[in-house]
C-alpha cells in the first residue's frame, strides 16, 4: 500500500511541474414473474435516443482480484469476493447524456472447513447485465443515472466464461507451486432476479487553473430488487484530482461508500483510491479498494474484509478527445 501511495504522490507531484497542462471543463421477501414470450415493447425507445448524435463511443474492461501476485498486494486468501470482470460499452449525445450498457461477473467463496489448505469451497457468483443513462458529463451542479437490469446468482456450476471459470483457468494456468486448485462445490439452484437503480447527486469544481482541476461530489443510490432481501441503499462521497497535458494527463480519485441492506439491517463500508495514466486517448487504471466490515455486495453472505485490487483499461472508439 506504501509504494502504491508514493507512486500516486509522484505523479501528481510531477504533474505540477509540466508546462503545457489545460484540465478538462467540469462536464428476504421475494417477487416472483414466470418467464413467458417477450412482450412487444409499446414505446419504442429509440426515438428518445438519436443515434446519429452520439459523438463519443467506448469500450472499458476491469479486472478485480483480492490475491494477484501481479498487482501491488499479494495480499488475499481466495475468501469472501475474490474475482471480478467488468466491461462497459457506451456512447454520449451532443447533449452530453450518456447511453450505455455494462456487464459484470463476480466470485464469492467459502471454505467448507477451516483447515489451512482447504481445497473445497462454496461459491457464489454473481452476473448482472444492465443497460444505464446518465448525465453527469454535462458538468451541472446535479446529476443523476437510472439503471435497469438482471441479476443471476450461480451457485451451482463452474462456466469458463464467467467469474468462477476465470478464476479456476487463472489457477491452473499460475500451477499449484503457486497458488491453489479449488474444488468448487455445488450447494443450491440458480436464481434470476431483476433490479431498478436511480441516483442523484452534487458535483462541484472547487478548484481549477490552466494545469489542474479538483472536483468533488456526492450522491445517493437507491436499488430495488425483486428479491427484495437484496435490494440496497448507498450513499457515496468522492474528491477527483485532474492533470491534462498534450499526449499525457493523470487522474486521482479518492472516495468512500455507505451501503444499507433493510433485509438484513446491515451497513457496508467501503473506501477506495484510484490513480489513472491517460496517453493520449487511452486510459490506463489501478485501484485499491477496502471493504471495512463486509463488500458492498447483496449477493453473497461470505464476508470478508481483503483489499481488492483493479487494472483495467479504457479505449475510445470515436468521438472527441475531451472526457
Amino acid at each position: 500500500m506504501t509504494a502504491f501511495l508514493a507512486i500516486a504522490l509522484s505523479i501528481v507531484s510531477a504533474a505540477w511541474a509540466q508546462d503545457s497542462c489545460q484540465p478538462e471543463q467540469a462536464s428476504g421477501g421475494r417477487l416472483v414473474f414466470e418467464a413467458t414470450e417477450p412482450a412487444e415493447i409499446p414505446v419504442d425507445l429509440t426515438k428518445h435516443i438519436d443515434l446519429n448524435q452520439i459523438d463519443r463511443l467506448y469500450i472499458s474492461f476491469a479486472l478485480d482480484n483480492d490475491n494477484n501476485r501481479l498487482f501491488v498486494i499479494p495480499n488475499g486468501d481466495d475468501k469472501g469476493y475474490t474475482h471480478g470482470l467488468v466491461i462497459d460499452v457506451a456512447g454520449t449525445t451532443q447533449n452530453r447524456i450518456t447511453y450505455g450498457g455494462s456487464f459484470y461477473t463476480g466470485l464469492f467463496t467459502q471454505a467448507l472447513s477451516d483447515a489451512r489448505y482447504e481445497r473445497q469451497i462454496y461459491f457464489t457468483e454473481e452476473n448482472t447485465a444492465r443497460a444505464f443513462a446518465t448525465n453527469r458529463l454535462q458538468g451541472k451542479w446535479y446529476y443523476w443515472r437510472a439503471d435497469i437490469g438482471f441479476q443471476q446468482l450461480n451457485q451451482s456450476d463452474v462456466h469458463s466464461a464467467l467469474a468462477s471459470g476465470q478464476q479456476e483457468a487463472w489457477h491452473h494456468l499460475l500451477g499449484k507451486q503457486w497458488v491453489r486448485q479449488y474444488e468448487y462445490v455445488p450447494r443450491a439452484d440458480n436464481e434470476l432476479n431483476q433490479f431498478l437503480a436511480a441516483s442523484a447527486g452534487l458535483q462541484k469544481e472547487v478548484f481549477s487553473t490552466s494545469r489542474c482541476s479538483l472536483k468533488l461530489s456526492a450522491d445517493v443510490t437507491g436499488q430495488i430488487n425483486t428479491h427484495l432481501s437484496r435490494s440496497f441503499l448507498q450513499a457515496n462521497a468522492a474528491a477527483q484530482f485532474r492533470v491534462s497535458g498534450k499526449k499525457t494527463g493523470f487522474i486521482v480519485d479518492a472516495g468512500a461508500q455507505q451501503g444499507y441492506l433493510p433485509a438484513q439491517n446491515q451497513f457496508a463500508t467501503n473506501l477506495q483510491f484510484q490513480v489513472t495514466l491517460q496517453r493520449k486517448r487511452i486510459r490506463y487504471f489501478m485501484s485499491l479498494s477496502k471493504p471495512l466490515n463486509q463488500p458492498l455486495s447483496s449477493s453473497s453472505e461470505f464476508v470478508d474484509t481483503d483489499w481488492i485490487q483493479r487494472v483495467g483499461l479504457y479505449i475510445p472508439l470515436v468521438g472527441s478527445k475531451r472526457h
